[in-house]
């Protein structure tokens, strides 16, 4: 109540409230002493007892010099009840002086109090023994009350002194935990961040600025969607719905794509927990690391497994499986065509000018094929000089004719390369469906089977397979 009004204010109702309450035991009989001398000894106790005060009896620190400080509050105290008559119950303010002082001065400080208070008991009930302090009780009974509240308080203290280091010991263990934390996610190299239900950030490691270019001020409050590729959104709430679904202690990984503050996106390996039970966290922990050099590399083995290494243009085992899909999508009233075709006067090229100028030929081949072919057409390479187009959601006939002519028609112009200007034709052999079951291997022996009767008739030229058609 004190503590709202003005100091001054304050000290003046306290001491007004105490002189009142001495004034009237005093004239009860049950206080002797002035209450007047009564009170000013307790607003005395009540200023030193200020934090304030206390800081500049402990030269600027309220954990230095307790044996002093006690020493003053329970020689106050001493004064207060030895005046009053009731001397036998300075041993129950150990308790009251102890509390404040180990909170300030630590666990140990309960020895430090027993240590002045009990010197002080023995010496104010001497007082009483030999008629120097006066007493509502006779010398004996206020022995033996004193006697026996100082056992209590002892008891007491020692109980206080047992919890506040069971105290201490806890907050030195969570201190050094805390410390741990502090110094393995700061120097992790992993992103540590925690989200809410919704997927807001509440809290980010500071390793975002060296993983991601993001301040983790900048990050704490926005969605992790607002900064992932838009492809990679939807995979990302659904990675989360499910999170939640399976409930408290599961985990989820995925592969994701978070934007950097100049606008590009790296790719970034996220390992989610759901941890919103634990009231320590009460979030979704996410554990995130950068893997975008990891990605490229499996990209490029990837890209090197499925395309040719000269050309680039997928080899057989991508031509096969891209053909297999574009069968199985087949509805009726469309079907599927395979191109196969082989260089005129390749071989001769080869042996005469060298591999290099035979490579230098295929690329400049390759090149020209793909310009004239439609978005959607796919064009690969098997092997030696033979290259193979599919056309897929096929239509009209005619439109299979217009591409085998714009493919002769593109190998039929002079190549320049750096042994000089060569010429070269082409041999197709076309297969087609409508059926979706049909073997992609098969209708692709059966192109290669009609490019070879066409090598046969005569080169320049193009058939079409009836077996397929």
């Amino acid at each position: 109540m004190f503590r709202a009004l003005p100091v001054p204010l304050a000290i003046a109702g306290a001491a007004a409230f105490f002189y009142l309450v001495f004034a009237a035991a005093h004239a009860a009989g049950a206080v002797h002493g002035s209450p007047l001398f009564l009170t000013l000894v307790i607003v005395v106790l009540g200023v030193s007892a200020h934090e304030s005060v206390q800081r500049r009896v402990g030269g600027g620190r309220l954990d230095n010099r307790p044996a002093a400080r006690m020493g003053w509050a329970y020689g106050l105290i001493a004064i207060v009840v030895t005046t009053a008559g009731w001397s036998f119950l300075l041993p129950a303010s150990g308790i009251l002086v102890a509390a404040i002082h180990i909170q300030w001065s630590g666990a140990r400080t309960w020895r430090t109090a027993l240590a002045v208070l009990a010197p002080l008991v023995l010496a104010v009930q001497a007082t009483v023994q030999l008629g120097f302090a006066p007493s509502i009780l006779p010398p004996g009974y206020s022995h033996t009350a004193a006697g026996l509240i100082m056992i209590i308080t002892v008891i007491g203290l020692g109980n206080l002194g047992v919890t506040a280091a069971d105290r201490e010991a806890a907050a030195t263990a969570l201190r050094r935990a805390e410390a741990r934390f502090r110094t393995l996610v700061h120097g992790s190299s992993d992103l540590v961040s925690i989200t809410d239900a919704d997927g807001v950030l509440r809290y980010v490691s500071p390793a975002a600025i060296r993983l991601t270019g993001w301040e983790p001020a900048e990050l704490v409050g926005r969605r992790c969607t607002d900064l992932m590729h838009p492809e990679d959104v939807d995979r990302a709430r659904t990675a989360l719905t499910e999170l939640l679904e399976a409930g408290p202690g599961t985990d989820h990984r995925i592969d994701l794509r978070f934007r950097r503050p100049d606008g590009g996106y790296r790719w970034y390996e996220a390992y989610l927990r759901n941890l919103l039970d634990d009231p320590a966290v009460a979030g979704i922990v996410i554990n995130q690391r950068d893997i975008t050099d990891r990605r490229r590399h499996h990209d490029e083995l990837a890209h090197a497994a499925s395309h040719d290494a000269l050309t680039g243009l997928p080899n057989r085992a991508q031509l096969l499986g891209r053909l297999a899909s574009a069968l199985r999508d087949i509805v009726p009233g469309r079907g599927v065509a395979v191109h196969f075709l082989d260089l005129n006067g390749f071989k001769q090229i080869n042996d005469t000018l060298g591999h290099a100028a035979g490579d230098e030929l295929l690329i400049a081949a390759a090149h020209r094929l793909k310009e004239v072919l439609r978005p959607h057409d796919l064009l690969g390479r098997l092997g030696g000089d033979e290259f193979v187009v599919v056309l897929g959601d096929v239509t009209d006939p005619a439109a299979i004719d217009a591409v085998r002519r714009r493919l002769v028609a593109a190998l039929r112009e002079p190549f320049r390369i750096a042994d000089g200007t060569v010429s070269v034709g082409a041999s197709i052999g076309t297969a087609l469906t409508d059926d979706p079951t049909t073997d992609a291997a098969v209708l692709l022996e059966l192109a290669d089977a009609e490019m070879y009767r066409v090598k046969r008739a005569g080169r320049d030229e193009q058939r079409v397979s009836p077996t397929a058609a």
